[in-house]
């Protein structure tokens, strides 16, 4: 039987080590390049990226509420053609809808003497709810979803940016669109 529980809690912690090394590394490379995310500020983002449960699509928008500090909204839907045992046909199609906060670290990198001007990382949480869709009705199931996020925008534009973001249960790469 699905065990749709165990996905939720299967967290990778060492991923998430590599990917903190990896985004440090980034903002030590690349000192010089960010952008400040502040009260007002609006994003969308639209990706591609992989989850917990296979390749899909997900969209997310944020609102600054304050100097670094936005909350907004992630949708995302993935596919698991794979699930069941070698050679089976079953599939299972997930939906992701919930809230997200994240801060932005422009500022705090400002302070510190690093002048940036194109980078925009930030740190985040989500939490919401997930549906699991399969080729048969014991595979229909709604879950919780929740997990964290770390990320970078690069500017390509004033409005377009291109971003890459590593978390649970997302980790995607897309454009970002400032308003």
């Amino acid at each position: 039987m699905f065990n749709f529980d165990f996905y939720l809690h299967a967290i990778n912690f060492n991923n998430m080590k590599k990917f903190t090394f990896l985004l440090v590394f980034s903002l030590i490379c690349f000192e010089g390049f960010s952008q400040k995310f502040g009260k007002g500020d609006k994003i969308a983002n639209l990706g591609l990226g992989v989850g917990w449960y296979g390749i899909g699509a997900v969209g997310m928008a944020e609102v600054g509420l304050g100097d670094g500090i936005g909350v907004g909204a992630v949708v995302g839907v993935s596919r698991d053609a794979s699930y069941g045992y070698l050679g089976s046909n079953y599939g299972v199609t997930y939906v992701s809808a919930g809230g997200r906060a994240s801060y932005h670290l422009g500022e705090i990198l400002e302070k510190s003497g690093v002048k940036v001007d194109k980078l925009d990382p930030y740190l985040g949480i989500a939490a919401g709810i997930r549906f699991a869709a399969g080729n048969y009705t014991w595979l229909n199931r709604f879950g919780l979803m929740y997990g964290g996020h770390a990320g970078i925008r690069y500017a390509l534009k004033e409005k377009m940016s291109v971003y890459v973001e590593a978390g649970v249960p997302f980790t995607s790469g897309g454009i970002s669109f400032n308003f």
